[in-house]
């Protein structure tokens, strides 16, 4: 494509306008039309106040679009505002940015990809100079996300299409850690509790969880893997059972997919007269408040949120100096594992 290929010269250049491009080009001014349109929408063109500029990729120092993207604001997407993580990352997040002197501007998709597409769109005319992206789920967008005129930083997912620089936490080995501590309290059957609508194949915690459970000798099959929807009283009456049979023979230990899951499964397994934690180990993922307003208080992962806030902002503050994009380049924060009540060791 002659875009991509700088033939109009490089991202963030000013663009011809729909008729001097159907002049040039000797095409109908509705075919033109339809094309700028199309390659808006795949963020290869970007409209701003009745002139098109060229996007395909961190437009460059000095450029007309730069000038206007230059100002000490980033902005943030976010998939879910009332997710507690993101929540609470958010809050460090803008706590380092006003240290540094930047503002910071926050919208929400709600997990819609069309939705986050105008949001990004949108950060472009505010002429903020650098995003911070917790992408939804979806891959139809990678190619937009590719093209995007401002330094981003995804924070949470990795898209591998998109191959942009993302602050990931090391689920793997938080779910290595939480095996191996409850084999060290003594706990002999293991289960994993997720949500139905989480595949268990890309749940790196899950992956750790179950790596170290086998590779030390315990049996740990799909079996092993539950799954409840918070909301569903029919998913957790089948788990409560599951695991209150287990418990019968030998001590039984169960790592969930978060607190909130944990908490039910505790208040659910207590109502039912199993033991906690002698009978029955709960680990749950967060650290939200409801851990420490449980009874017992629930053990759980923690994240380090200074960390990744402080990572996230030197890395995307990096980029915007730089206008360099590494591609694939990956920063893991591990997170750490807080003991209470839930299980047999507290240190609380």
């Amino acid at each position: 494509m002659k875009i991509k290929a700088g033939e109009y010269g490089p991202s963030g250049s000013k663009f011809i306008s729909i008729r001097d491009f159907s002049e040039r080009e000797n095409v109908a001014y509705v075919t033109a039309y339809r094309l700028f349109h199309e390659l808006e929408s795949r963020c290869l063109l970007y409209r701003l106040r009745n002139a098109w500029y060229v996007t395909y990729g961190v437009c460059e120092k000095n450029t007309p679009l730069y000038r206007v993207t230059d100002r000490k604001i980033f902005a943030a997407h976010v998939k879910e505002i009332n997710n507690a993580y993101i929540a609470s990352l958010l809050s460090n997040i803008k706590s380092f940015l006003q240290s540094k002197g930047y503002g910071l501007i926050v919208s929400t998709s709600e997990n819609d990809a069309e939705s986050e597409k105008e949001i990004l769109k949108s950060f472009i005319s505010l002429g903020v100079c650098g995003v911070i992206n917790f992408p939804t789920s979806t891959k139809s967008i990678s190619a937009f996300y590719a093209n995007y005129p401002l330094p981003m930083v995804f924070v949470g997912r990795q898209i591998p299409d998109a191959a942009l620089p993302t602050i990931l936490t090391n689920n793997f080995e938080t779910g290595k850690t939480v095996a191996q501590y409850l084999l060290e309290e003594g706990y002999e059957n293991f289960y994993f509790l997720g949500i139905p609508y989480f595949s268990d194949n890309s749940n790196e915690r899950l992956l750790g969880y179950r790596e170290f459970l086998q590779s030390n000798g315990v049996n740990f099959s799909n079996e092993n893997i539950l799954h409840a929807d918070l909301k569903s009283e029919i998913d957790f009456r089948a788990v409560v059972h599951t695991v209150k049979q287990s418990a019968v023979s030998r001590p039984t230990a169960v790592f969930c997919i978060n607190d909130l899951i944990a908490a039910k499964l505790i208040r659910k397994l207590k109502k039912e007269g199993v033991a906690i934690p002698e009978s029955v180990g709960v680990v749950g993922y967060d650290d939200l408040p409801v851990c420490t307003e449980n009874d017992p208080t629930i053990t759980t992962i923690a994240y380090n949120f200074r960390e990744m806030s402080e990572k996230t902002i030197l890395l995307l503050d990096k980029l915007v100096a730089e206008r360099k994009i590494e591609t694939h380049s990956n920063s893991y924060i591990f997170n750490y594992l807080v003991k209470r009540k839930s299980t047999k060791k507290s240190e609380n």
